[in-house]
């Protein structure tokens, strides 16, 4: 098949569906400087990858500002994770991966949860957000069963949940990070068998003499608490 849609201008851009496997072949010599820079990485959500012969599931992301973090969560689970290089949402995309490279990734059916590193407070926020509709894009908030879905994402920072407490990374390798808006009163490590091997309120835990495996954490504020899962490399 050959297009004659010609050129998009600054800014502009073209999303396209794919009915089955083909080539897309497009005049790239005038852009093709701008087009091989490499996008940065993210430094506070340290994504190791997945397996994108697995179901794929693509968001593309705005409402942030560049330097901004962005990372999917499948519960506690940490499945996919990008760094803001642009204020064009489709150059901002978040894959997220059913298959990871340790394991399962998202579950179809479980519930989307995105956290963002705030560049300008230097803050992890749970954020809510809304998708826009637009034609083909996925627009539930549970992960989707079908491989190839993509949704467009608005994020406001304005809309950070009440007394939310974020811990990460996760997996984590020489430390763990707490923060929360409330005061954070009591954190408490536990192993399997249930032996404490840490109690205090640092938020910057030194992990590196824990030995690799599951461990639980409980988070105490003035406003609530928490207990996950945290797994130490």
């Amino acid at each position: 098949m050959v297009s004659v849609i010609g050129d998009a201008n600054p800014g502009e851009g073209y999303l396209i569906n794919m009915f089955s496997g083909d080539v897309l072949i497009y005049n790239v010599t005038k852009n093709t400087k701008n087009l091989s820079k490499e996008k940065p990485s993210p430094v506070q959500f340290n994504f190791e990858g997945g397996n994108p012969a697995d179901a794929v599931y693509t968001l593309y992301v705005s409402g942030l500002e560049i330097g901004d973090e962005v990372a999917a969560f499948d519960c506690d689970k940490l499945i996919g994770s990008m760094k803001i290089s642009s204020n064009y949402i489709f150059d901002n995309e978040l894959p997220v991966f059913s298959t990871l490279s340790d394991g399962k990734g998202y579950t179809a059916g479980n519930s989307i949860m995105l956290k963002i590193w705030n560049n300008a407070s230097k803050d992890v926020e749970n954020v809510e957000f809304n998708m826009g509709n637009i034609s083909k894009a996925y627009t539930e908030d549970v992960y989707p069963s079908e491989d190839g879905q993509f949704s467009i994402v608005n994020i406001t920072k304005s809309t950070v949940k009440e007394n939310s407490i974020t811990i990460f990374p996760n997996p984590a390798e020489d430390v763990i990070n707490i923060s929360s808006p409330d005061q954070i009163n009591n954190i408490t490590i536990f192993n399997f068998v249930g032996q404490i091997l840490y109690s205090g309120n640092d938020v910057k835990i030194n992990t590196s003499n824990f030995k690799s495996g599951v461990y639980i954490i409980k988070v105490e504020t003035d406003e609530s608490s928490t207990t996950e899962k945290i797994t130490i490399k």
